[in-house]
């Protein structure tokens, strides 16, 4: 019976695994556009290339970049938990008990995989882009610059 639960729990891991990385899209947080759900394919210092739904490649200028939430973050952290829990419970169990808590074990490895394949891709794909050089002030003005040239006036 252990055998059977720790060969389902291997299978359950290794779907979750393959199917988390499927459709790992980062949330794009835009200044003054709506967010974009869409994979990072590349970046250089001054903006991010990414591909949509429609398999196009879009370029996003880094001064209209917020905020990126890459994909996966939140899976690495709950099958890290999932994974954490289920050897507790496997070391307080006996021996011969311990192939559910093995086979948890391997689910809590599969979720933290799923979600640390895309989180690093994204992340790496974005490691060229350099939000300090492009978003320098803070400032939340919607005002457009002020032109410098002094205005002659008519006497």
């Amino acid at each position: 019976m252990g055998r059977i639960i720790s060969a389902a729990a291997w299978r359950v891991g290794i779907f979750g695994l393959v199917a988390l990385q499927v459709a790992c899209t980062a949330t794009i947080e835009r200044r003054k556009s709506p967010d974009i759900d869409a994979r990072i394919i590349g970046s250089d210092s001054r903006s991010l290339t990414v591909e949509g739904k429609n398999g196009r490649s879009v370029r996003v200028p880094g001064t209209d970049v917020v905020d990126i939430d890459h994909p996966g973050n939140v899976l690495i952290v709950v099958g890290a938990v999932f994974g954490a829990l289920a050897l507790a419970a496997a070391e307080s169990s006996n021996p011969g008990d311990r192939a559910g808590a093995d086979g948890a074990a391997i689910v809590g490895l599969g979720l933290m995989l799923g979600g640390a394949i895309p989180y690093f891709r994204s992340v790496g794909a974005a490691g060229a882009f350099d939000p300090a050089s492009v978003n320098s002030s803070d400032d939340d003005d919607d005002e457009p610059p002020r032109s410098r040239k002094k205005s002659k006036r008519r006497e």
